[in-house]
């Protein structure tokens, strides 16, 4: 009776209490800082923006923060209820954001947009949005629009 206890509590373990991650140290993420808040069942992430060339904050206005890329793990894969909001913007245009998905928290398919639902709110410099995410999906990437490889990853392919 005790080792079904402890079976159940070890294989709930990844369940109860786990939160979501974001993480922007990838090539092309930038993000200056994320936070990941629990509510009820579903979860608050606060993505503020950095400097798109990267000099301190005062330096340039906040018209030169218009890119934003990150990537969302630790996702339950019965699906998660995400509110978003994109702080720090410096752009009030709205943009439908994009979405690579993946299974294994691995390997991504390509970016595509997010559903037309999650279509961002502006306020001030903030965009808000909620992401239902589908059902079996660990991971995710998120960007303000569709990024682009740099020449040091293509390296070799023709066109």
């Amino acid at each position: 009776m005790r080792l079904c206890a402890l079976l159940v509590v070890v294989a709930l373990a990844p369940i109860v209490g786990a939160q979501p991650t974001v993480r922007f140290d990838r090539e092309n993420m930038r993000l200056r800082s994320a936070t990941v808040t629990a509510q009820g069942n579903a979860f608050a992430l606060t993505l503020a923006m950095a400097n798109d060339n990267g000099t301190p904050d005062g330096v340039l206005p906040s018209s030169y923060r218009r890119w934003w890329h990150c990537e969302i793990g630790g996702l339950r894969t019965s699906g998660e209820t995400l509110h978003i909001t994109i702080d720090r913007a410096g752009y009030t245009d709205v943009i439908l954001p994009v979405w690579a998905l993946s299974t294994d928290g691995v390997t991504f398919g390509a970016y595509q947009r997010v559903p037309t639902s999650a279509t961002p709110t502006v306020s001030g410099s903030q965009h808000r949005f909620t992401l239902q995410t589908p059902t079996g999906v660990r991971a995710l990437r998120l960007a303000k629009f569709f990024p682009t490889r740099s020449p040091r990853t293509t390296r070799g392919c023709r066109a």
